[in-house]
């Protein structure tokens, strides 16, 4: 484990909170949107996985996981197909990923914040069973 994702181990075993949210807005590696912290430093949809598994299904809590970054759509992907694994179906439940790209795609901003940015900004008042009838 990362320095990065022990950071966010060590913020997450000290919120005493149903649902954790944890943004990132960064550079997406290609294929598998793996989050490109510093030049030394990663966090994988596997870690973001280990995440849900060590803090979120003992407590039933969620980890809400929103990926603001290049090739963020491969973490969705790799959620997807966590479900299809027993090991890890329990850790899926209790995750929800939402990616600002395609898995192919590189995100961007602009002056006002760029498309993902100025949807999540709207979205902000919105209950969240809301988002997945309009997905």
């Amino acid at each position: 484990m990362g320095a990065a994702t022990t950071a966010v181990s060590e913020s997450l075993s000290l919120q005493d909170l149903d649902v954790y949210v944890l943004y990132y807005s960064g550079h997406g590696q290609v294929h598998s949107g793996t989050w490109l912290v510093t030049e030394d430093e990663s966090i994988s949809f596997q870690e973001l996985l280990e995440l849900s598994r060590s803090y979120a299904v003992p407590f039933g809590k969620l980890l809400v996981v929103i990926a603001d970054s290049c090739y963020a759509g491969a973490l969705c992907k790799a959620h997807k197909e966590a479900f299809n694994r027993e090991k890890d179906r329990r850790a899926a439940s209790n995750l929800i990923v939402f990616a600002a790209t395609q898995p192919d795609l590189d995100a961007a901003e602009n002056d006002d914040g760029g498309d993902f940015t100025t949807w999540f900004l709207t979205q902000l008042d919105v209950p969240l069973y809301t988002l997945f009838e309009k997905a």
